[in-house]
Order: structure tokens, then C-alpha cells, then sequence
């Protein structure tokens, strides 16, 4: 290391430290022979000045060590998304500043559960959440050093453990297509989010309001034609509400089926029975 093979002067009070050519100078503190310590300076703005030393005094001359030194932004996180969730939910750290492309990048739930994080963008960091206790919340802190670890400005940043979300239930089942209709899904482990809540009608989205725990009712999209449509949400715009069976709502035109066509269309008294094939053109 160069800084530390020129720290070898016999008059220690001479040699004299300082970062870039118009740093402060600093007096080192001597372990050996071949090793010193010496303080940084602050900086307002990451930059990467050269280490140079004087073992004449502090008027020099002075040499370029080729040491080097990096000053990094200090990361804050201004945003949390989503903040409530699961294991194994992915999670995104935004900030202002951005962050430093470092080696080391971690995020940690509270003060014991660090997992690896993934640099997407200068302003975004990425992390999985591991398993954690259902229904407890996490101070969410973020490293690039190991050292110091950084959480929201001005206040913390909280994920919500919470559990997967399920769907028991909707009603009603069945709505005309030019009625407004309020549809209540039934279920467990729904949770207040700062994201929206969106439900899923086929391929028609809406928002869906938060009731109590096992209550969320929505508004019934708009379509034209009678369909039947599978029926999902999410709470946290990732993982998606598990369900028992698939949950179907049909839109109605207020029309009963209609038979279009009955075969055999005759037969024998011998004969005890005959098929039928019913077309539902309309639905109930």
C-alpha cells in the first residue's frame, strides 16, 4: 500500500497527511513503522481525491501517494413500495440522491433480518422480504458498507408483515349489465395498504374499498355483453388473494337461455329418453 510504505520517516512530528492537493492537513497516528491512522475530512459531494504526504513539515514538498480515498453519498431512502407484504415479497427502495454503485448492498426488517439487495437504477434498490413474524412491523434500513445503515428522511420507513390474502366468498354472483352493482368479496387477511386496493373482473380493473379484515366491496366494472369473469384482487399491487376455488361473477342482459337445438328431434314410444342441447345465448 503506497501511503503506508512512505509512512516510515524517523521524525514522526514532520510527516504530515492531507486528501487532494488543497485538503487540510492532518498529523497521522503512527502503529508502526509501516501503518498509521488518519481522519477524514468531511465532504458535502462524493468525489475521490488522491492521498498526499509531506515527511518534511507541513510546508512540504509534498507526494502524490497514488492513494486514494472515496468519499460516497450517504444513501437515504425516501420511499418504501410496497410497505405491506409477505415472504417473498419484492420490495423497492427509492431515492432522491440515488445510491452508490458499491459491491455491498443490503437491506435489513428491523434489526436481525438482512437479506441481499439489487441495484435496478441510480435511484432504485431492490430487496425480497425473508420470513418474518405474521402481523409485526419493521424499521426497513438499507447499506452499501456494512457500517452505517440508512433509513427513511425525515421518518422511518415501516414494512407490514402481514398474511396472504384469500377469498371466501363474493355476492352477489350474478348482476344485470346496465345496473350500478356493488359487489362485497368475502375473505381473510385483507389488509389496509398505502397502495390501492385494485380487484379484477376478467380483464377489467377497479378500486376497491377496505371494509374490516375479511370485507372488501368494489364497484362492478362496465362491459356491454353478457359474460361470466373470474374475480381477483391484490393489496399491495403484487401478491394476489388465494382462493379455495375460482370466483365467478356473470353479467346478465336479464334474457333466459334460449334452446336452439333438440336431438333427437323425434322418437318412438320404445325410446325413454331424449337430449337435449341447450345454446345459453343469454344469460340469467
Amino acid at each position: 500500500y503506497p501511503l503506508c510504505a512512505l509512512a516510515v520517516s524517523d521524525e514522526r512530528p514532520k510527516t504530515w497527511i492531507k486528501f487532494g492537493i488543497s485538503g487540510n492537513l492532518q498529523q497521522p497516528k503512527f502503529l508502526s513503522m509501516t501503518q498509521l491512522i488518519i481522519n477524514t475530512e468531511a465532504s458535502d459531494v462524493p468525489r475521490q481525491p488522491n492521498i498526499f504526504i509531506s515527511v518534511q513539515g507541513p510546508d512540504g514538498p509534498w507526494t502524490d501517494t497514488t492513494a486514494y480515498f472515496t468519499y460516497l453519498q450517504v444513501p437515504s431512502i425516501d420511499m418504501l413500495a410496497p410497505s405491506t407484504g409477505t415472504e417473498g415479497t419484492s420490495i423497492r427502495l427509492l431515492s432522491v440522491y440515488g445510491f452508490n454503485s458499491t459491491d455491498v448492498k443490503r437491506c435489513r426488517f428491523g434489526d436481525h433480518f438482512a437479506v441481499d439487495a439489487t441495484w435496478v437504477e441510480t435511484h432504485i434498490m431492490e430487496c425480497t422480504v425473508p420470513l418474518l413474524t405474521v402481523g409485526r412491523d419493521y424499521t426497513v434500513k438499507f447499506t452499501q458498507d456494512n457500517e452505517y445503515w440508512a433509513t427513511g428522511s425525515p421518518e422511518e420507513l415501516i414494512f407490514k408483515y402481514r398474511d396472504t390474502p384469500s377469498i371466501t366468498s363474493i355476492e352477489p354472483l350474478v348482476a344485470l349489465l346496465e345496473e350500478s352493482t356493488t359487489v362485497t368479496i368475502h375473505g381473510t387477511s385483507f389488509y389496509q395498504a398505502q397502495e390501492k386496493i385494485v380487484v379484477v373482473f376478467g380483464d377489467r380493473l377497479v378500486h376497491g374499498t377496505f371494509v374490516s379484515e375479511d370485507t372488501i366491496i368494489c364497484q362492478k366494472p362496465y362491459r356491454v355483453d353478457p359474460v361470466v369473469v373470474a374475480v381477483n384482487l391484490t393489496l399491495n399491487g403484487q401478491e394476489w388473494a388465494q382462493a379455495t376455488s375460482e370466483k365467478l361473477f356473470s353479467y346478465s342482459d336479464g334474457f333466459p337461455p334460449i334452446v336452439h337445438t333438440m336431438y333427437p328431434a323425434h322418437s318412438s314410444k320404445k325410446e325413454k329418453s331424449t337430449d337435449c342441447v341447450a345454446a345459453r345465448l343469454r344469460l340469467p
